[in-house]
């Protein structure tokens, strides 16, 4: 983790562009790496199209609070919370976004995007996997978890079962993954 000793990560978006799972993943990948991980999580009251966020907190001790304070990172799935959320992040921050979906305004944080819709949309065929594409793709510009640890984290998440068939929830999601990180 270098000389930080906390390291604050918020994943927002709205309501089922997977925003929680992907905060789940990356803490599963995170506690390969760290002694001490914490993930947190708060959505509207409808299932889909609210505002959702989590946010991951990564220390070297025991963490005390498990909810980000001011936020080192941002990864933003959708204009409204980049909107809410972007000058919230650190000045020495990070933003990691999915440009189908967001344009930065002027921030002086540093801002890494991949079209990540548009790429679950046209290579796989499901717009759903943008979560994880995006997810990959922080990995590799971070380097805050490895690829190994974060398909190792995706394995331990997805059943044995969903990686028995040829394209499978399984499958898709490791390509997802992949295509971010290779991105």
């Amino acid at each position: 983790m270098g000389d930080q000793n906390r390291i604050e990560i918020r994943i927002a978006g709205i309501g089922g562009q997977g925003v929680i799972y992907a905060a789940n993943l990356l803490g599963r990948a995170a506690s390969l790496k760290y002694n001490h991980v914490a993930v947190s999580a708060s959505y509207g009251p409808e299932s889909r199209g609210s505002a959702a966020k989590s946010e991951i907190v990564i220390s070297d001790e025991p963490i005390d609070y498990p909810h980000a304070i001011s936020p080192n990172i941002l990864l933003v799935m959708h204009q409204q919370a980049y909107d809410e959320y972007a000058d919230q992040v650190a000045k020495d921050g990070l933003i990691v976004l999915d440009s189908f979906l967001v344009v930065p305004t002027a921030v002086s944080r540093t801002v890494h995007s991949i079209d990540a819709t548009r790429i679950a949309r046209d290579q796989l065929k499901v717009i759903m996997l943008a979560n994880l594409i995006l997810i990959g793709f922080f990995a590799r510009v971070s380097k805050i978890v490895s690829s190994t640890e974060l398909i190792r984290g995706f394995e331990d998440m997805v059943p044995v079962k969903s990686f028995a068939l040829p394209d499978s929830i399984g499958d898709q999601g490791k390509k997802a993954l992949e295509l971010g990180l290779k991105y």
